[in-house]
């Protein structure tokens, strides 16, 4: 075989290799996407009983969890202002099959935030307007209302931790970064 015909042959089996991998990645993500944004079947309506709270009258609820680059870091303030989405994650929840799907919307994802000319990153939608306006910017992006969210920002999750009894772990060697040193022992 020629070595022109090599290259070509080498060009083909890469694309093809690359095309596959492209497939095999985001294709899970748009099954996942494509059942979030799928409507629920049409049913009969059913009159709920009277003991029923709210939260369970309807079969399918949308919460959006995003996590924040702000709050009180351990001294001092980590990040002043508002601070970025850096995590934004859509969970849908089937009451009747008993399933959740979850979606997860990288930060740096372009699109169009509701009130300002062109597009930005999803994350900056929190930045500029708060939860409220990352919320429309999601529901505009994926198409799907957004019932509940949780942030969590780095003091809630600190909260969340000491809650739960803490963490500890094991440092083998000192550690110096950003100010803080860590002493080898159960930290």
């Amino acid at each position: 075989m020629k070595k022109k015909n090599w290259f070509y042959l080498i060009l083909l089996l890469t694309f093809v290799a690359l095309l596959w991998g492209v497939v095999y990645y985001v294709r899970p993500l748009y099954q996942m996407y494509r059942a979030l944004k799928t409507p629920p079947p049409a049913t009969a309506p059913v009159s709920p009983a009277p003991e029923e709270t709210k939260l369970l009258q309807n079969r399918y609820y949308n919460f959006l969890l995003y996590g924040v680059d702000a709050g009180e870091w351990v001294k001092g303030s980590y990040r002043p202002g508002k601070g970025r989405a850096d995590t934004i994650v859509l969970l849908q929840l089937d009451l009747e099959e008993r399933t959740v799907a979850m979606l997860s919307i990288p930060r740096d994802t372009l699109v169009e935030i509701p009130g300002y000319a062109g597009t930005d990153k999803i994350n900056h939608a929190y930045a500029f307007g708060g939860s409220e306006l990352l919320l429309g910017t999601v529901e505009q992006f994926t198409g799907i209302p957004v019932d509940y969210y949780l942030e969590v920002n780095y003091t809630l999750f600190r909260d969340v931790v000491d809650a739960l009894g803490g963490l500890e772990f094991e440092v083998d060697r000192t550690i110096k970064a950003r100010g803080l040193t860590l002493e080898p022992g159960l930290q």
